[in-house]
């Protein structure tokens, strides 16, 4: 028998919605991809579920897809409250009728496997829905071997990859979530409005942890595909211009010399080609000579970059699946000590053909733009940049 203090301690709902229904669905893996976290939810936020009270806070720009919960529940045989600490992952995964689906994964502090629920808006702001999966379908399907489990403690134990979750979700989504186990979580401090504003904006992060890290204050709202033009010209792709790494100087008598002070080595010594025409307004108008694409999971990771070193900023395009793209803007500002964050308003991006390949070139034209928000001691100033432009990277 549970008991939970009527004090400030937030989410475990999902811990909460396990007690009132049949199963819960576990991964080594959360669902999808995931959604920053809106700026007042990100700060703080106190969630009621029945008669139970939870607090939650997000970890910050660092991880902005990710909250810590924490509640008090009442050990019965010790006599006492412990707090329990869980990581919360909100996400979103596109299904294949083009519709995307809000995921909440919960992992306790002492489990290693994510608690993966269903999360829809509700017609009241004010509230949010979380459910959870059909039992009786899940026994099903592993009984014909349509997915890889195992019930333990009364849950579901996936034994997929993340490649193979994401996969299982997309083609039963609508088939193994229960709305019969269905649960309102009653918005204390802003919770339900951010769920709709979520499902209406469906912001993404980067795939990769490392670009998640350096693209950490961007937000791409925007759902857009890419757009086919075989007719699409330019002289830049006739073009054959290079140059050295901007820290690289080649001086009279044919020598190199490194302007950062470090070894010259052969491979400083050859220029590079560049493979973008973009111009940016950001800090001041200014080409943008580099692009450099990446082909990995079926993601196509694109990045613009080049000014340094009076212009220090890049900008990240992936595509994904052929299909959708997400962009993802980073500049620095020598010891501003500001607050700033950008937000993607509007973009277009061109492929004169989708023939996706290692070793190929690209021929495309992107235009993107993005709102800068500075905030310093309490003043905010917002501006508006684009970068434009031809590129024609070789994929590696």
């Amino acid at each position: 028998m549970y008991k939970t203090a009527a004090v400030r301690f937030f989410l475990c709902t999902m811990v909460s919605l396990v007690l009132v229904s049949c199963s819960s669905l576990k991964s080594e893996h959360y669902v999808g991809e995931q959604v920053p976290i809106q700026e007042d939810l990100a700060q703080e936020s106190i969630w009621q579920f029945e008669d139970q009270i939870f607090y939650v806070r997000g970890q910050g720009m660092e991880n902005p897809g990710t909250m810590t919960a924490w509640t008090l529940n009442w050990n019965e045989s010790e006599n006492r409250y412990e707090v329990i600490e869980s990581r919360v992952v909100v996400t979103q995964l596109k299904l294949k009728d083009s519709r995307a689906l809000l995921f909440l994964n919960l992992k306790e502090e002492k489990d290693d496997l994510y608690k993966i629920f269903r999360l829809i808006p509700s017609t009241n702001e004010q509230d949010a829905i979380i459910f959870t999966v059909d039992a009786g379908k899940i026994k099903e399907q592993i009984k014909n071997g349509k997915v890889k489990a195992f019930k333990k403690d009364g849950d579901f134990i996936l034994q997929l990859t993340k490649k193979e979750l994401d996969r299982y979700i997309k083609e039963n989504a609508d088939e193994i979530f229960d709305f019969s186990t269905a649960g309102i979580i009653r918005s204390i401090k802003g919770f339900g409005s951010q769920v709709k504003k979520m499902e209406q904006e469906r912001p993404v992060l980067p795939s990769s942890d490392v670009d998640r890290k350096v693209y950490k204050n961007t937000i791409d709202p925007i759902k857009k595909s890419v757009v086919v033009d075989k007719n699409l010209k330019s002289r830049f792709f006739k073009s054959h211009k290079s140059s050295l790494k901007w820290y690289i100087i080649k001086t009279g008598d044919n020598t190199f010399e490194n302007t950062l002070g470090g070894k010259v080595t052969d491979e400083d010594k050859i220029p590079l080609e560049h493979t973008s025409n973009c111009v940016s307004t950001h800090q001041g108008s200014h080409g943008m000579n580099f692009c450099d694409a990446a082909l990995e999971s079926g993601v196509l990771r694109l990045k613009i970059h080049g000014g340094m070193p009076a212009y220090s900023s890049s900008m990240l395009i992936e595509v994904r699946d052929n299909s959708d793209f997400f962009c993802f803007f980073n500049g620095v500002y020598p010891a501003s000590g500001a607050d700033i964050k950008w937000r993607i308003i509007s973009k277009e991006l061109k492929f004169k053909n989708l023939d996706f390949k290692k070793g190929r070139r690209l021929f495309a034209w992107v235009s993107v733009r993005f709102e800068e928000k500075t905030t310093y001691r309490g003043e905010t100033i917002v501006n508006v940049h684009t970068i434009e432009g031809f590129i024609k990277p070789l994929i590696h």
